[in-house]
This record gives structure tokens, sequence and C-alpha cells, in this order.
């Protein structure tokens, strides 16, 4: 920007000074004569030339390196959306696992706990103390079993 002002501020210097022609003492002659001046017209000419194309360039220049500014943080801010999607599916399919291996855990003991039922059962002989013992572990198994399940399903909606 700086560079445009005082290209200006040249360019106006020139055009006053090419209006009258000074001698070396600094007394004016009056106006240039008429060949002076057309090829004071035809410098003049040329150098806004130069400086009005010095001028886009650097516009130009400016202009790309803001495009090129504006690219690489677009490209920052999409490489830290994918990393922080990227941890939170890492944390989803941990939460999952977790979840399953829960599931899984508690299931295994569910069938652990019924087959120690049903071996008990065949040892001993058939008495109600032993039929309501095992109806009311069976219960609550089932009663752990669907609490599993809703869970399970409800987790699922969430995702």
């Amino acid at each position: 920007m700086d560079e445009s002002v005082s290209l200006r501020r040249r360019l106006s210097s020139v055009e006053s000074s090419s209006e009258y022609n000074m001698t070396k003492d600094g007394s004016d002659d009056g106006p240039l004569s008429s060949d002076s001046g057309t090829e004071s017209n035809r410098s003049s000419d040329l150098t806004a030339s130069t400086g009005l194309s010095t001028i886009i360039k650097v516009l130009s220049d400016s202009l790309l390196r803001t495009e090129l500014a504006e690219m690489e943080m677009m490209k920052a801010r999409e490489a830290a959306r994918w990393e922080a999607e990227k941890r939170r599916m890492e944390m989803e399919v941990e939460l999952t696992r977790m979840v399953l291996q829960t599931h899984l855990q508690v299931t295994t003991s569910l069938l652990v706990e019924e087959q120690e039922i049903c071996t008990s059962q065949r040892k001993r002989k058939r008495s109600e103390v032993i039929e309501d013992e095992s109806s009311t572990t069976r219960e609550k198994s089932l009663a752990l079993l669907r609490l599993l399940q809703l869970n399970l399903i409800f987790s699922n909606s969430l995702t």
C-alpha cells in the first residue's frame, strides 16, 4: 500500500513539473515548447503505465497471498475436524466394546448359574425349598437378562 502512495506522489510531481520548463537556477521559462511537451507527455504516459502495472502487480500478489493463506486455514480447519471426528468414533467404539463385554460377562454368569441349578436339581431330591430357591434365582436371572436387553436397545438407539 505504501508503494502505491509513493507512486501517486511521484506521478503528480512529474505531471506538475512537466507543465513548466525550469532552468538550473530555479526560474521558470514559462510553458514548455511543443516538442518538449510531447516528449514530456510520452515519458509521463510511460511512467504512469509503469506505475499502474506495478500497482496491479502488487495488488495481484497481495490477493494471491491472501487466497493461499485462506486455503491453508481451511485445510487446517478441515484436518482438525477430521481428527475430532476420528477421536469421537474411537471413543464410541470403545464404549460399545465395553458395553458388549459387560453383556457377555453377565450372560455367561447367568448361564453358569443356570447350569449349576440344573446339576444341583439332578443330584438332590426335589423338594419345595429347592424349587423355591431355583425359581427365585431363575426370576432374578431373567430380570437381569431383560435389563441387559433394554440397555442394549437403548444404547443402540442413541447411536
